[in-house]
């Protein structure tokens, strides 16, 4: 086995009746030709015992041993349960503070204020929020119509692309190896469209 820095991946919209076969079973069937020994761990994102009793699909965090093996699976297609599930690699997205709302940092090390990330009040804090409150954004200012946490949020978007910019591995749908067509890179307007499953790289 090489010893390449594992890479992390996620399944995303698996069916959740699959929750009782072990995670690593689960994408290690023959029919997705997977080498033996590629997968190093599997885990759950929400452990079955608390997922709400009508929820139908789950993520599934997987760790490969090498981007060779994470490329298989995004480039293949990886059977779950008697379903398909496609993938694709992840991008690095801006680090919030769910204290302050802020980007940048994490709780851990805040030293401001805690704000409501639906509203931005510091009167309280978000799980206190009330359903009917007008949306704010801490990093927008009080004029903004949207949550701290919004995909919309245009400090969001700015911070994105500031973070593209750094790391041009964001805009390859694969982790680049020694095969050349993995340096290949997705075109503007199909890498800022929305894809539904995910596969995260370290």
């Amino acid at each position: 086995m090489s010893k390449t820095k594992p890479t992390t991946s996620f399944l995303d919209l698996l069916p959740a009746k699959a929750a009782s076969t072990h995670p690593i079973r689960i994408i290690s069937p023959p029919e997705n030709d997977l080498e033996p020994g590629s997968i190093s761990s599997a885990s759950w994102l929400k452990s079955p015992e608390r997922r709400s009793p009508n929820q139908h699909i789950a993520s599934l965090k997987v760790v490969c041993f090498s981007p060779e093996a994470a490329n298989h699976l995004i480039r293949e297609r990886v059977y779950v349960a008697g379903h398909v599930v496609n993938i694709r690699k992840d991008l690095r997205e801006p680090i919030r503070c769910n204290k302050c709302q802020l980007y940048g940092h994490i709780r851990g090390v805040c030293i401001s204020d805690e704000k409501c990330a639906h509203c931005a009040s510091g009167d309280h804090v978000t799980t206190n929020s009330r359903p009917n409150q007008r949306l704010s954004c801490v990093s927008c200012g009080p004029d903004s119509s949207h949550a701290s946490s919004s995909c919309t949020c245009s400090t969001f978007k700015e911070t994105c692309a500031a973070l593209d910019t750094r790391y041009p591995e964001n805009s390859m749908p694969y982790f680049p190896t020694g095969e050349h067509r993995t340096w290949a890179r997705v075109p503007t307007k199909l890498s800022n469209a929305p894809l539904p499953l995910i596969i995260y790289g370290s």
